[in-house]
């Protein structure tokens, strides 16, 4: 399974560091991510989130397409 790009301008489950935050406490069990609530330590989900972070606006090899609209994410199509 592959997830999201997390390069492009357009996160599914919002793009901001809280949202990150919110993700990786929460999960989406519906997508098939588990919640990682009370296993790491909270400084370790903020360094999972601030990591995460930076890699909008990147431009990886081979990306993933956008799940905004299947076409290839902006980093690819520059």
């Amino acid at each position: 399974m592959v997830g999201p790009n997390l390069c492009d301008d357009y996160w599914i489950h919002g793009s901001n560091y809280v949202d990150n935050l919110k993700t990786i406490i929460n999960g989406i069990p519906e997508k098939g991510m588990l919640t990682w609530r009370g296993v790491p330590a909270p400084s370790e989900i903020q360094a999972v989130a601030s990591y995460t972070y930076t890699f909008r606006g990147t431009t990886p090899p081979n990306p993933e397409a956008s799940r905004r609209s299947g076409r290839p994410g902006k980093a690819e199509r520059e």
